[in-house]
């Protein structure tokens, strides 16, 4: 926060502009080796092992800034510096207080109205960097976020194509956007997303490369307390039951039994009536039969 504070200084006192190239000097520091805020406990020679914790922190904020928008992100910088709005006019010590990064997660998703657990646990939570996957065809871009543990993650993209510029939503982490043909494009064109290198191929069948090529599950985040979210890799149409077992075998929930359509497709786990322990998710489509360990700590 005390280094994205510097940035937001720096665009008040002289412009948007030299607020950029004051961040784009700090992403060079970038590492990625630990997360910014594990979930698991760390020594403070953990912590500060990297300059992460400021500059991709930093960093962090600003794509938070350009997802929730000024108005929202700035009112929420406010109510985090003061989570009891009576305490805005003192000034003798008492309005300050000891934050952590719940806190920030709490407070972000009260003041924007939106489930954040999707961000927040893509670049806190672990050290690698989503990707953005972009594959252009002669008049259809379309655009894939590929995240490690494959964790969902939902950022929309700015994409200026010639004079217009489009803000493409991925609400199922993938979309496609036509545009016309033998036409430029830049991705991102204000550098607002904290991302790993854009990875750029060329399609030359029709198939669309948003689609995984196999079937497969992954759940996050595990352990959990009570949910989490199953995430569903789907080539082709086709019928998928998903349920829950003890470790006897015997069935405890039913999670999901209909037919999806090609692509990626999330689908919520809830163990709230459970007790603590290791279950098992069974995940069955047509050709392939998935076996997740799941742990339940409360």
């Amino acid at each position: 926060f005390a280094t994205y504070m510097e940035a937001l200084f720096v665009e008040r006192k002289w412009n948007f502009t030299s607020y950029r190239m004051y961040l784009d000097a700090r992403r060079r520091n970038i590492r990625n080796l630990h997360p910014v805020a594990p979930v698991a406990n760390s020594t403070a020679g953990q912590a500060f092992a990297t300059n992460d914790i400021y500059y991709k922190g930093a960093w962090i904020l600003h794509t938070l800034r350009y997802y929730l928008g000024d108005q929202i992100f700035f009112r929420l910088l406010r109510r985090f510096t003061y989570p009891d709005s009576l305490m805005e006019s003192v000034t003798d010590g008492r309005q300050c207080w000891l934050a952590t990064t719940d806190d920030y997660l709490r407070i972000a998703e009260q003041v924007s109205g939106k489930e954040l657990d999707w961000f927040f646990n893509a670049y806190l939570r672990q050290a690698p960097l989503p990707a953005l996957r972009v594959s252009k065809g002669d008049t259809v871009l379309t655009l894939r976020w590929v995240v490690p543990n494959g964790l969902p993650f939902y950022l929309p993209v700015e994409v200026q194509v010639g004079p217009n510029r489009v803000k493409v939503e991925m609400s199922s982490g993938a979309a496609s956007l036509s545009i016309p043909a033998g036409s430029s494009y830049r991705i991102d064109p204000d550098g607002w997303i904290l991302m790993d290198n854009l990875q750029i191929v060329s399609v030359e069948t029709g198939e669309d490369p948003a689609i995984s090529l196999q079937f497969d599950a992954s759940l996050f985040p595990n352990p959990l307390n009570p949910t989490t979210t199953l995430r569903l890799e789907i080539p082709e149409q086709m019928r998928v039951q998903v349920e829950v077992v003890s470790l006897t075998g015997q069935r405890i929930a039913a999670v999901v039994d209909q037919q999806f359509e090609a692509g990626t497709h999330t689908v919520p786990v809830n163990l709230s009536g459970q007790s603590s322990g290791v279950y098992f998710l069974l995940v069955r489509g047509e050709e392939r039969t998935f076996i997740r360990k799941m742990v339940l700590l409360r």
